[in-house]
């Protein structure tokens, strides 16, 4: 199992196939799908946490995707995707913005 830890400190295991951008989680319960898609929509919160040890950056959370198996197991993938140099650079600008912001305060 590879461990994703968001930034707030939760922590989900979700298959050893797992990559950072599909993310495959096993469950029987489509309420624990809920909670781990609300870590997921949160601002901010998959940049900062880790994957299989790793700190995460530069990418953002897409969409999930859900099937039913034949044995009643419930698999859902989690996508992210890599962030583009734009939304990179906006961010930076966004992040001197607040910082001057802090300074003339």
């Amino acid at each position: 199992m590879k461990t994703l830890k968001f930034k707030n400190g939760k922590t989900f295991d979700f298959r050893d196939t797992s990559t950072i951008n599909t993310l495959v989680y096993d469950c029987t319960a489509f309420a624990d799908l809920d909670f781990i898609k609300a870590q997921f929509e949160v601002a901010d919160n998959l940049i900062g946490g880790t994957f299989d040890g790793e700190p995460i950056t530069g990418v953002v959370y897409t969409g999930a995707q859900v099937e039913l198996g034949t044995d009643g197991k419930i698999v859902a993938r989690f996508t992210a995707r890599d962030l583009t140099e734009k939304e990179i650079l906006e961010q930076r600008v966004s992040d001197l913005e607040d910082a001057m912001a802090d300074l003339i305060a």
